[in-house]
């Protein structure tokens, strides 16, 4: 089946390989009496392959822009030259099965007539879709409204779906009509002609109403493991978290509890943030620089110390942002350092330029902790003990919105190791097609996260949870914090194997 990779239809192709077709079709159910809908055909892959299945023809509605005839067109009732998007738009046909492999084309790069049917189709939230959004996101949106109650899909789509921003309100909308999502993401390429992986995306038992489904996350580096996943899959039914049933008394919503920003943007770091030899040689005083934290792997315990925070200074980490209080301006090796800047400073990037005075970052206040975004353990709290110490935009702040102790606040943090937590923390990560995985603060404010009724010993086992899991120990780390929050006989078997890639695990 061809995917239009610039200008559809004429633009190049590539194929989806029998096996994979054979895989997805087996993936979804088949059965006598199921309606099928392959919305565009290309060349016909999934058709043969469903004829493979024994499906009969006249089971099968097949469709394409593409008007020339494809090999396999009479294996199904198949309409060339029809324009799904509009034809859904009007048709009162409903399936039981739609599987599909859809154009993979940003929206502004369509032609004009092809860029205004696809404002016609409307989002979840209904509205129109961005021209920054993709092609493919039309077809999802009006193949996913054709199914019957109880339909089942199965969509090929671009590694861009688990981390593109137009992408982000499918991945929340999915699981809220669905029993059940799950994602099987191929790290190596199965396509000759393209150098990425890819996502199959499977749903079953399709419903109208908002009532949250279970997922199941898989990933695999080959595609010879990714091809006996899917034909050797069993369907999820315990996975996903159910954030809107769960919200009570005892689980709140992530963003009521903690501020998660972005650390100070100095706009230039080789100027702005100094090593401790740095700072000497150029005879800064230590009133002249403030202490930060600036990457992940400064992040090394539960609790980030005095004596800690040494040990990154002497090993020759960049410890210091250069942020003069206004008395030591005019003094002679700040001063020099300011009037310099022109040589070694970019004054003219946008956040330089645009604060005042320029050589000042403005920094987060009322700091209790930090986290990164790209940790490969996943989202977790380091709190600050060290006063005055904050941190730059590679890594991120934490406020607790309400007045805590610090072992309420070790409370609320156990609960980021929880095995339903993660299993959220898992489906709102970002990613990338180079491997990298990374959350936003907008990916994580609506994780619902269980409410502690006790804070004994919280930062001890805190402690010892994150001891745990920086030493690669993911299930000790779980099993500590679910059994403080008595979910122990709660914890799902949701198949998200990070372990095997690097990441964290689930």
């Amino acid at each position: 089946m061809k995917k239009r990779i610039f200008r559809p239809p004429q633009s190049g192709t590539v194929y989806t390989p029998e096996p994979l077709a054979l895989a997805i079709v087996r993936a979804v159910g088949v059965n006598d009496s199921a309606s099928w809908l392959e919305p565009c055909i290309g060349n016909g892959a999934l058709v043969k392959a469903l004829h493979a299945f024994k499906v009969s023809e006249k089971n099968i509605l097949a469709m394409d822009l593409e008007k020339r005839v494809g090999l396999y067109d009479e294996m199904a009732s198949t309409r060339r030259g029809v324009d799904f998007l509009v034809w859904s738009a009007k048709t009162t046909k409903r399936f039981d099965r739609v599987v599909a492999n859809p154009p993979y084309v940003s929206l502004r790069s369509l032609p004009i007539r092809l860029q205004r049917r696809a404002a016609q189709v409307l989002d979840p939230q209904g509205n129109t879709l961005s021209l920054r959004s993709n092609y493919w996101v039309c077809f999802l949106l009006s193949a996913t409204r054709l199914l019957k109650p109880g339909g089942n899909i199965a969509f090929i789509l671009p590694a861009s779906f688990e981390f593109a921003n137009y992408s982000k309100i499918i991945r929340d909308w999915l699981p809220n009509v669905f029993d059940s999502i799950e994602i099987h993401r191929c790290h190596e390429s199965l396509f000759p002609e393209a150098s990425d992986g890819c996502v199959v995306l499977l749903g079953f038992s399709y419903h109208t109403y908002s009532k949250p489904g279970s997922w199941k996350y898989q990933s695999y580096s080959r595609k010879t493991q990714f091809l006996f996943g899917l034909n050797n899959r069993t369907q999820s039914g315990q996975g996903a978290p159910d954030p809107n049933n769960e919200i009570n008394h005892n689980r709140v919503l992530l963003k009521d509890v903690i501020d998660i920003r972005l650390g100070g943007v100095t706009g230039d770091t080789s100027y702005f943030l100094l090593t401790e030899i740095e700072r000497k040689r150029l005879r800064l005083p230590i009133a002249a620089v403030k202490p930060v934290v600036t990457k992940s792997v400064h992040l090394t315990s539960s609790v980030l110390t005095d004596s800690e925070w040494q040990l990154l200074r002497t090993s020759g980490a960049r410890v210091w942002l250069f942020s003069p209080p206004p008395r030591l301006i005019r003094s002679r090796y700040v001063w020099s350092y300011i009037l310099n800047a022109g040589k070694t400073c970019n004054k003219f990037s946008y956040k330089v330029s645009n604060r005042h005075p320029w050589y000042k970052t403005p920094l987060p206040r009322g700091v209790h902790g930090f986290f990164s975004g790209m940790s490969r353990h996943g989202p977790w709290i380091s709190f600050r003990e060290k006063t005055g110490l904050n941190a730059t935009n590679t890594l991120f702040v934490v406020r607790f919105r309400d007045c805590l102790s610090p072992k309420w606040q070790a409370a609320w943090a156990l609960g980021l190791l929880t095995t339903k937590v993660r299993e959220q923390f898992a489906f709102n990560a970002r990613r990338y097609p180079d491997g990298l995985i990374k959350w936003e603060p907008r990916d994580l404010k609506d994780v619902v996260v269980p409410r502690p009724v006790s804070n004994t010993k919280a930062d001890e086992l805190y402690k010892k949870a994150i001891r745990a899991l920086l030493k690669g120990r993911v299930d000790e780390a779980k099993i500590i914090a679910d059994a403080f929050f008595g979910e122990s006989q709660m914890i799902r078997n949701v198949d998200i194997p990070y372990s095997k890639l690097g990441t964290f695990s689930s």
